[in-house]
This record gives C-alpha cells, sequence and structure tokens, in this order.
C-alpha cells in the first residue's frame, strides 16, 4: 500500500463554501480511484480516502495499492476467412493486423462476433504505479472541483476559489513531488499566522500532525464544531445561562477557524432596552458571535461567546478588542432605533411611493394598494386587517432595516406594537414575509 498525505494551502476561503469543495474534492478522488483502476470497487477495504479542510488547508489522505489492477485488452482483427488463404496460411490482413496489435499468433483467437467469426488480439496490459497515476491526474482533480465564485491571481490563468500559495506532499513518509497550477510541492508547511510555526518542514506526516496538533489546529469540522459547542455551553454555565445559535451559525464559525478557542465577552446591560432581535442580528450576522440566553425563559443576557482562532496568549486583549467592536455595533443600532421611532410608523408609508419594486409594476407603496385590493375581495377577511395590508412594507425604508435587512418585516412588528397597533394585526406584518427559506414556517394566520 501506498499512504498519501497531501496539504494545499491557500487564502483564507469563505466559511460558506469550505464544505461543498471538500465534499467535492471527495468525490472528484473517489470516482478516479475507481476510473483508474486503482480499485474499482471503492470504497472498500482496498484502500481509503479522506478530505479535510480549515480555512486555510486542504489536507487530502490516501491510502491506495501500489498498482492499478492489470487490464484485459482485445482487439477486434479481421473475419477468418480473409485472414486466411485457401491451404489455411495466415495472408498479409492478418499478419498486418498482428503487427499493429504488437501480438504474437498465440495471443490469437476466434471469436464470433455479430453472426461472423473474427480473429481477436488478446492481452494483458500490467497495472501503472499509483504514484504515477496520482501526478498525471491531481492537478485535473483539485481543479475540477465545482466553485460558485472563482479567482484569478498573478500571472496565472489558473482559477479557484482562492490564490493557492503551497503544497505539502509525502508518500510513504518521503517527500513526494507533484503540480499544481503554478506550485510544486516543498518540504515547506505553514501553521497559525504569527505562531512560532508560522512556516515549517516537517520531517514525515507523523512529525507534520505533531506540530497541528501543538498549534490546536483541528482537520475534521465535525471535531472543531463539538469543540465550540461544548466549550460554548460550559462558558455560558459559569453565567447561569445557556448558547443560543442555530446550526448555520454553528457551521459559519466552525468554518472560519482551524483552531477554535471560544471566549467569553459581555456588553453594557443598558443595551437590552434594544429588542431582541436587533441584539441578536447584531452579534450573529456581523460579529458571529454566540448570543447567551436565560434557560428558563430565553430571554438574552449582556453576555456573548467569541471564537478566536488559536491559543490562550493575550486573550484579555482578544476579549477587550471584540468587546470594544460590538459597543460600536450596537451604539449604531441604537441610533437607528431611536430615530426610527421619532417617525409614527403610518408615515413610513409615503416614503414607498419612492422605491421601486419592479419597473413594470411600480413602487412598493403601489405593491401594497395592490395587497390592500385583494384583502378586500377576499370574503373570508373583515377590513380590520387592511391596516397590515397597507402598512406591510413600511419598515423597508427605517433606518433600522437599512443597516439589518434581515430584519424586514420583524421591525415593522416590534413597530407597528410601538405605535399602538393590536399584536394580531403587528404579527401579520412579520408572517406575510414567510417561508424565508424551504425549511422554516409559513404563516399561522390567514391574513398572513
Amino acid at each position: 500500500m501506498k499512504e498519501f498525505l497531501i496539504e494545499i494551502g491557500v487564502e483564507e476561503i469563505p466559511a460558506r463554501l469550505l464544505e461543498p469543495i471538500v465534499t467535492d474534492l471527495e468525490t472528484e478522488f473517489g470516482n478516479w480511484i475507481k476510473t483508474a483502476r486503482i480499485d474499482p470497487d471503492f470504497p472498500s477495504d482496498n484502500s481509503n480516502l479522506t478530505v479535510s479542510g480549515t480555512p486555510r488547508r486542504l489536507l487530502i489522505q490516501l491510502s491506495l495499492p501500489d498498482y492499478s489492477q492489470p487490464e484485459e485488452q482485445l482487439k477486434k482483427g479481421p473475419p477468418v476467412h480473409i485472414a486466411y488463404d485457401d491451404e489455411g496460411r495466415p495472408t498479409a490482413a492478418l499478419e498486418g493486423f498482428r503487427r499493429q496489435a504488437g501480438v504474437s499468433e498465440e495471443q490469437l483467437s476466434t471469436r464470433s462476433i455479430d453472426g461472423g467469426s473474427y480473429l481477436v488480439a488478446s492481452w494483458t496490459e500490467p497495472g501503472v504505479p499509483v504514484e504515477q497515476l496520482l501526478k498525471n491526474s491531481f492537478e485535473q482533480l483539485v481543479f475540477s472541483v465545482y466553485l460558485e465564485r472563482s479567482m484569478r491571481w498573478e500571472k496565472n490563468n489558473i482559477k479557484f476559489i482562492r490564490p493557492l500559495r503551497w503544497l505539502l506532499a509525502f508518500c510513504d513518509g518521503e517527500k513526494f513531488a507533484l503540480d499544481l497550477g503554478p506550485l510544486s510541492s516543498s518540504a515547506l508547511s505553514h501553521g497559525l499566522r504569527f505562531g512560532s510555526y508560522d512556516s515549517f518542514e516537517p520531517a514525515d506526516p507523523d512529525d507534520y500532525f505533531r506540530i497541528m496538533e501543538e498549534q490546536g489546529i483541528v482537520f475534521d469540522p465535525a471535531e472543531r464544531a463539538k469543540i465550540i459547542e461544548t466549550a460554548a455551553h460550559e462558558i455560558a454555565a459559569n453565567e447561569n445561562a445557556q448558547p443560543s445559535f442555530t446550526p448555520e451559525l454553528l457551521e459559519e464559525v466552525t468554518n472560519l477557524v482551524e483552531a477554535p478557542v471560544p471566549f467569553m465577552g459581555s456588553f453594557a446591560e443598558n443595551y437590552l432596552r434594544l429588542p431582541a432581535p436587533v441584539l441578536v442580528e447584531t452579534m450573529v450576522s456581523h460579529q458571529k458571535y454566540i448570543p447567551l440566553v436565560e434557560p428558563a425563559n430565553g430571554r438574552l443576557k449582556p453576555f456573548f461567546i467569541g471564537v478566536r482562532n488559536g491559543g490562550q496568549e493575550g486573550m484579555q486583549t482578544v476579549r477587550e478588542g471584540n468587546e470594544r467592536v460590538l459597543k460600536a455595533r450596537l451604539e449604531d443600532a441604537e441610533f437607528f432605533y431611536q430615530q426610527d421611532l421619532k417617525i409614527p410608523f403610518e408615515q413610513y408609508r409615503e416614503r414607498l411611493k419612492g422605491v421601486v419594486f419592479q419597473e413594470k409594476l411600480g413602487s412598493l407603496y403601489q405593491k401594497t394598494e395592490r395587497l390592500a385590493g385583494m384583502f378586500e375581495q377576499d370574503d373570508q377577511l373583515d377590513n380590520s386587517y387592511l391596516p397590515a395590508a397597507r402598512h406591510c412594507k413600511n419598515d423597508r425604508v427605517t433606518e433600522m432595516v437599512g443597516e439589518f435587512p434581515a430584519l424586514q418585516g420583524v421591525i415593522g412588528r416590534i413597530y407597528a406594537e410601538k405605535s399602538g397597533w393590536p399584536a394580531e394585526n403587528s404579527r401579520i406584518i412579520q408572517q406575510h414575509y414567510q417561508p424565508e427559506t424551504p425549511d422554516s414556517s409559513i404563516p399561522q394566520s390567514r391574513p398572513g
């Protein structure tokens, strides 16, 4: 068996694209193992493939047979009656076919094909060393990965998700020569930025993994997620709280770091006067923080969990820096919120006349007029819901939605409640945007 370890160093891959790239790489290499006849039955006990990744590196581990499998080759020759003359001697047609196929007369046989009798040459192509197969196919395999977006850089006409920066390869513990675009494999790898292993030369794969482990670099995204999730619960418990994060947030944070070190920060309690969705959106969408809530009622607490990339050194400085950034974000949010509340919610509707919904369909104001018309034509709805139809887009022109577009509908509900609307009518404004995704909930009322 041949044991390969290949590391592709890249500039930081966007978090949401890391998992698709790793999955596609694994698919490409798995298909290659089968089609190159290295292991036609892959996945099987005869070979092994692991592809993993962090924002800064893609790691491919292969355990493969030394050679591809021998392949039986067949080549159709002339019909028997043309291959031999009346006295059974080989004709020029047969001799020409034998020379072309490069076989001896002993490798010829007669077969029935399409109702006729033909001579057929058969021989066995020996297996090819797997190192040679990998060298020949490696670049094509990597660049066959589907990229939603790609970059060109330097003077190379190479496209990849981010610029390639280094290539490290081992075969059976020895340095292995590979090419990838502008890169040729070398003995050099890179660890965490600004650390003692910013650049290093591992002696072999064991040395490579030892150094990575020493820095806390975790290749498996599932393991990184588990580290973050476990630490978040432990940190939150110290404040009698629990972390509040969606699977999407956990996945994004997981793919933003390669050596996850969660830490807790705080913000002033007076910001809790802001609507909870605004606080959550500020922490999650802008800063990728994990909010903390009270276990009993889910109310936000003035704490958050951030995830640092590697090490405890200087953690207090990191914490204070993150707290300062969040404070500035919350100051902005509070300013927008207070400015918005100075204007009665109903008055925002006039501003919709200046917002084009669609060139041939008019403005958002005209859209709400059509919505109101639908309400009036529905015998199962009474006119008490008409204000919700007319004002459901008002928050689109508020400062808050301008800063936090994902809160459209939510802000409309909050501002309508602040203006004294009945709760049922306010909820309609939020419901009419549902479902936001194929998996999210649908409106819970007919008006919504």
